[in-house]
Parts: structure tokens; C-alpha cells; sequence
């Protein structure tokens, strides 16, 4: 399913023929963030890569091209809850912080419409869909956890790194590759909305993407309570804006 959407996208370009293709350059940076867990900031991160433009009239063109995706997601929060163990209640704080990182393939396409403004400048309105492959990304976390009775690291549920401090704090680390097995989906869709202002063969824009299809399937919305094994998890997708500029051959 996933290599049939990419091998579309790739045959719809083809169809629009190569007489007239332009070629670009283009690099961007911007904030992105996830959606459905509130508690992760938006990032700053980075896109380079290269376009290809299918003219179809004299207003109306096909965008499509290969680029490099950096993601990054930030968590810093502070989770408080209640454990009950043997009738007796502790209370609990957990301190998170876990960085994200996440690089992906990516290749968009879309239809592009051209406003003439001035000479040899025009405003330039594009909407369409992308395609994303995730190649390489690491991601670590540092937790403290305290509490007010002692901790049983056995009551714990995550499979992590424990480091006791003292016998009411506990110390939680975990780290590993973005994509592996239990972390997030390597494949990403969305829409891919942009404005651009262009003189000549200069260009720059902002550019919006919102995914359609969930980022993971299990992503933790409360590290406390998954600790105590009160799973709750939902399926955020990806979301992002960002400045870019790029030069037109």
C-alpha cells in the first residue's frame, strides 16, 4: 500500500512530461510539533532539498522533488499522581525531559498556481499532498521520579534504566533509534500547503504541513501513569511551519 502511494505520486509527474521541467534548490527551517499531546513544545528543525516543476499552462504547474526532513519533538513536564500499595497511599511526582529527533525521505506533490504581481515577480499559491520515509533519528529521555514513601522499583512497569537515588528517588533513563520496532511509524503522510513570493529565480515562502496518518499507534500520553501500568495512549500526527528559500534554474 505505502510503495503503491510513492509509485503514483512518481508516475503523476511523469505523465506531465519533461520538455519544460524546471529545476530548484531549496532550504528551510521551522517549528514542528505533534498533535493530541499538548505537552510536547514545538522544535526547531531543518529541510534541504531539491524540486522539480511541471509547467501545465501558463498559471498552472506540478511540484514535486526530493528532500531531507529533520523533526524534532521536546517534552519538559512534571506529572503528579497518587500509587496505592498495601492500602497505603504515596504520593508521586515525575520531572520528564525526552527529546525526539526524526529524519525523514521526503517527497511532496503538489499543484501550484502563479498570480503576477510586478516584473518578473509573482505571488505563487501550492497545495497537495507529501510522502514521508523515516531514515535515521535518536531519541533519549531523563526522568526523576519522587515520591513520598519509599519506591519499589518492582512496582514499575517501564523497561528502563532505574537509577536510585535515595530511597524516595528514583532516577529513569531511556534511549534508542526513533524508528525502531516500538517507536514511531516510519511512513508519514499529509497535506502540504505554501505561499511563495519569487523575483526572478529567487524565491521565498512559508510553507504549513498536517499529517493524516498517526506519527505511532501507541504514543504515551502520561509517562506517570504508563509507569504504573494505567496506559493511555493515542496516535498524534505530525504538524509544522516553516520559512523557506530557494533559488529557480
Amino acid at each position: 500500500m505505502k510503495k503503491n502511494i510513492l509509485l503514483v505520486l512518481f508516475l503523476v509527474c511523469a505523465t506531465c512530461g519533461w520538455t519544460q521541467v524546471k529545476l530548484n534548490v531549496q532550504g528551510s527551517t521551522g517549528m514542528s510539533t505533534i498533535t493530541k499531546v499538548s505537552d510536547y513544545s514545538p522544535k526547531v528543525g531543518y529541510r534541504l532539498g531539491v524540486g522539480l516543476e511541471f509547467p501545465l499552462s501558463t498559471q498552472w504547474a506540478l511540484q514535486t522533488g526530493v528532500q531531507v526532513l529533520n523533526r524534532n519533538y521536546q517534552l519538559d513536564e512534571v506529572y503528579k499522581g497518587v500509587m496505592v500499595d498495601g492500602g497505603k497511599e504515596a504520593a508521586l511526582a515525575l520531572e520528564v525531559e525526552e527529546s525526539i529527533n526524526a529524519i525523514y525521505l521526503h517527497i511532496p506533490v503538489k499543484a501550484v498556481y502563479t498570480l503576477p504581481l510586478f516584473k518578473q515577480s509573482v505571488l505563487r499559491f501550492s497545495g497537495g499532498l507529501y510522502a514521508a520515509y523515516g531514515i535515521a533519528g535518536k531519541f533519549h529521555s531523563t526522568s526523576d521520579l519522587y515520591s513520598s514513601s519509599k519506591i519499589d522499583v518492582e512496582d514499575l512497569k517501564f523497561n528502563c534504566v532505574y537509577i536510585p537515588q535515595t530511597p524516595t528517588h528514583i532516577t529513569i533513563k531511556t534511549k534508542g533509534n526513533t524508528f525502531w520496532k516500538d517507536g514511531l511509524n516510519r511512513f508519514d503522510m499529509g497535506l502540504s500547503l505554501g505561499v511563495d513570493y519569487s523575483y526572478k529565480n529567487i524565491f521565498a515562502g512559508l510553507g504549513f504541513e498536517y499529517g493524516i496518518l498517526p506519527i505511532s499507534d501507541n504514543f504515551v500520553k502520561n509517562p506517570l501513569s504508563a509507569m504504573l501500568g494505567e496506559t493511555s495512549t493515542v496516535s498524534p500526527r505530525n504538524i509544522g511551519l516553516e520559512l523557506h528559500v530557494g533559488y529557480s534554474f
